[in-house]
């Protein structure tokens, strides 16, 4: 495991101490996605990202180089404690309903093909349930996993919940929390989730996508921090404002583990904390490979909500794949 004390990894790594520093958790553990890149584009389009490129001691450091596995665990593991209360309540404070509602429409729309009656949905990871409880509220039964106990709890207790299943569980490895489930007809995973993880975890989690999809079934990625829309988008830095939250960010640019990484100041009322995120950035390309290795088939790559062609700069790349 990586730790988080400022110490050595069992396998040799070395841990920078201001990461492990932001990184320790205060409060409840909370994982939903964060309004960075997936952010509708009122948001988004306030400032432009930043990047410059620096070293980070184990990741870009010759002397320090790490093994391909640790470099992944480092890669995955910021934001099982970056996601407490604080952060769990700017993203809802961020993210419009409006902007919820049409990406609940949307994903109906994308892995129903058109087809009426209810169908079974995997939202993986769910966090609170943002779009889990509007997708069910539509006439689905929705399954929704993730890491966070804390943001399942959150889940259950609204009032709309009777058709959603909350679980606790890693989008790592979901046939652990799905053993035994009937097979979905659809899932998704939105926001910059998928961003999360290197390259090992990445293919871990879209062969579990595949193996609980009934053929034919489809899938949507929201693709939120693949390099052609990311990196033509650079500019002085990031401050986003809505519903009393701020998010102010700072971006660098790891380029030997094509990583973007974050410091991030979140408010809300007179809470104030400073962290870190980290977000591997893939070429379409990229996406594209790992999906067909899975046994996805790749069906249509949209630039937004609306279904525009995705091309260089677009706002989004959201891809809608097929279960072979």
């Amino acid at each position: 495991m990586l730790s988080h004390d400022g110490s050595e990894c069992d396998d040799g790594g070395f841990v920078d101490e201001a990461f492990a520093q932001v990184l320790t958790p205060s409060g409840e553990i909370v994982d939903t996605a964060p309004a960075v890149a997936a952010a509708p584009e009122t948001l988004r389009t306030i400032s432009a990202p930043t990047f410059s490129t620096r070293r980070v001691r184990g990741v870009n450091d010759p002397a320090r180089a790490p093994s391909a596995s640790w470099e992944d665990r480092r890669l995955t593991e910021w934001y099982e404690p970056f996601f407490d209360g604080l952060a769990n309540d700017v993203w809802r404070a961020l993210v419009p309903a409006a902007a919820s509602d049409a990406e609940a429409a949307f994903l109906v729309g994308q892995l129903c093909g058109g087809g009426q009656g209810s169908r079974r949905m995997l939202d993986v990871p769910c966090g609170d349930g943002r779009l889990a409880l509007r997708v069910a509220a539509l006439g689905h039964q929705v399954v929704g996993i993730d890491l966070s106990a804390y943001a399942v709890d959150r889940l259950r207790t609204d009032d709309t919940a009777d058709r959603v299943d909350g679980r606790v569980g890693d989008m790592r490895d979901l046939g652990a929390v799905l053993s035994g489930t009937e097979a979905f007809d659809g899932a998704w995973c939105m926001g910059n989730s998928f961003g999360y993880l290197g390259d090992r975890d990445s293919r871990a989690f879209l062969a579990g996508v595949a193996a609980v999809l009934r053929p034919g079934g489809r899938f949507v990625l929201d693709a939120a921090t693949v390099a052609e829309s990311l990196l033509p988008h650079v500019g002085p830095g990031n401050r986003y404002e809505a519903g009393g939250a701020v998010l102010t960010m700072v971006n660098t640019y790891d380029a030997r583990t094509s990583t973007q990484i974050s410091e991030m100041t979140l408010e809300l009322g007179d809470q104030r904390d400073e962290r870190v995120a980290r977000h591997r950035v893939m070429t379409c390309r990229e996406i594209v490979e790992l999906l067909e290795d899975a046994g996805l088939s790749v069906d249509e790559i949209a630039g937004g909500l609306d279904g525009e062609p995705f091309e260089i700069g677009s706002g989004r790349c959201m891809i809608t794949a097929r279960r072979t």
